[in-house]
């Protein structure tokens, strides 16, 4: 008996935890409430990268030019980004502007907006691609029974060339050297007729069938 009563002393001393007594800290294997009774730790995120694309960059940077309402415009195969806006008119939904376009390759764009200008106005935006040179015809409404101030704009995108290897990056500069007048290649071309009775619509030309979206 005084054996196994020193041996549990023995035992009892070597498993003594002097740090665990003197913390008194919540043993939280025995306790399921320990994680329950702790404070929330507040959320952290790790900090945002700032990417801005450097093709908007350089279309914030552009200027939108003047167009006129009965005007037209050539794209050529050196230009890149093309802003234009009509004056600002007052008009209701009797008038409709209406203009015809050409575009050729899949890497040029031509977007329009038909905005109204007056406080919390809002536009219509129509995206035309590739037609191959032949010219199609649009036509943009208010939607106002009532006259409000509209402008037109006119943004024609071209990506840059993008060459799969050296080899023919090289080929093509080789090509530009030997002919220059490629870079002024017309690719493109606006026409616009003015503001018009809505009931004559695109009269001898064929219909346009490019995606049309509203955008506030």
């Amino acid at each position: 008996m005084k054996q196994f009563f020193i041996a549990s002393l023995i035992v009892a001393i070597l498993s003594f935890r002097p740090a665990f007594f003197f913390t008194k800290k919540i043993n939280y294997r025995r306790n399921p409430y320990y994680y329950a009774a702790m404070p929330e730790k507040e959320p952290t995120f790790a900090p945002l990268k700032k990417y801005t694309d450097p093709r908007a960059l350089i279309r914030s940077q552009i200027k939108e030019n003047n167009i006129e309402i009965i005007d037209e415009k050539v794209f050529r195969n050196n230009d890149t980004y093309l802003f234009y806006v009509t004056p600002q008119q007052t008009i209701d939904y009797t008038s409709c502007i209406e203009y015809r376009y050409n575009l050729v390759g899949s890497r040029s764009r031509l977007g329009v907006y038909f905005c109204d200008r007056s406080e919390g106005g809002m536009c219509i935006m129509k995206l035309h691609k590739n037609t191959n040179g032949t010219t199609m015809c649009e036509q943009v409404r208010p939607w106002y029974h009532k006259k409000n101030p509209f402008t037109v704009h006119f943004h024609f995108e071209r990506r840059p060339r993008v060459f799969r290897n050296e080899w023919k990056m090289k080929r093509y500069l080789k090509r530009v050297r030997r002919n220059p007048s490629i870079l002024s290649k017309p690719i493109g071309k606006i026409q616009l007729f003015g503001y018009q009775k809505c009931t004559n619509e695109c009269i001898n030309t064929q219909p346009n069938v490019d995606k049309t979206e509203n955008s506030n």
